[in-house]
């Protein structure tokens, strides 16, 4: 019977290593998911072939260009969480986007750590003060992520479950398995419940408690109207309710 080869080998001095994502070690210390901690490591691997190949905008800055379908296909994760994760590297201020012309794709700069400003434990909580605010933790002194309250809301944390922000102006927060119980419920119909919720959260200011419950009365109210659509509906709260 032949020999099964090894998949593995040990590392000798004069092993290189090759095909490897850069993994800045203030990763491990932000608040932030895995998911959005090895995109931001395969956004850097992609930064330095720009450098490369000199892709830099006027100012010099180093852009790349990468499709969420791409970035899907890469780390084998939907695109849906990937957009999530770009959400938590760009409120991380870890990466900016920014529109280009019709048709191509947005440029994203990649951005680095600057490990001289403040403790980065809490980059990416929503227990982090906003650079140039003051907080009531300007007077604690070393801030950690359980003794500043943030003036910004990053994240949405109720009951130390963290919620990622949906909805075109990213107002809608919803933990992975609230988002994953409403897909099972009302299927396609989720991302147009969350879309108009976030339109009209963006138009009147309001804000809810628990966003998988303002869903589920907007689907009751919904499916209720002939056609189920929700326009010209009016979906908010009554006095004495709660969500």
């Amino acid at each position: 019977m032949d020999e099964i080869p090894a998949k593995t080998f040990y590392i000798t001095e004069d092993t290189r290593i090759t095909h490897y994502l850069p993994y800045p070690t203030y990763l491990l210390d932000m608040s932030i998911s895995q998911t959005a901690k090895t995109l931001y490591a395969l956004l850097l691997n992609r930064a330095t072939l720009s450098q490369k190949n000199n892709w830099c905008d006027e100012y010099g800055r180093v852009y790349i260009r990468f499709t969420i379908e791409a970035m899907s296909d890469a780390l084998n994760k939907s695109q849906t969480t990937i957009k999530k994760a770009l959400s938590e590297l760009e409120n991380a201020e870890l990466i900016e986007r920014r529109k280009d012309r019709f048709g191509k794709p947005n440029l994203l700069y990649v951005k680095l750590m600057d490990l001289s400003v403040g403790n980065i434990s809490c980059y990416g909580s929503e227990t982090c003060p906003s650079i140039g605010q003051e907080t009531d933790c300007d007077t604690v002194g070393f801030l950690t992520p359980n003794n500043c309250i943030s003036n910004k809301n990053i994240e949405n944390r109720i009951d130390d479950i963290i919620r990622a922000a949906y909805g075109r102006y990213q107002n809608v927060y919803l933990s992975d398995e609230e988002y994953t119980a409403l897909q099972a419920d009302y299927g396609i119909d989720t991302d147009r419940f969350i879309e108009e919720l976030s339109n009209y959260l963006a138009a009147t200011g309001r804000t809810y408690e628990n966003y998988e419950a303002a869903i589920r009365l907007w689907a009751s109210k919904d499916r209720k109207t002939p056609g189920h659509k929700t326009e010209n509906q009016d979906y908010s709260c009554e006095e004495g309710e709660s969500y």
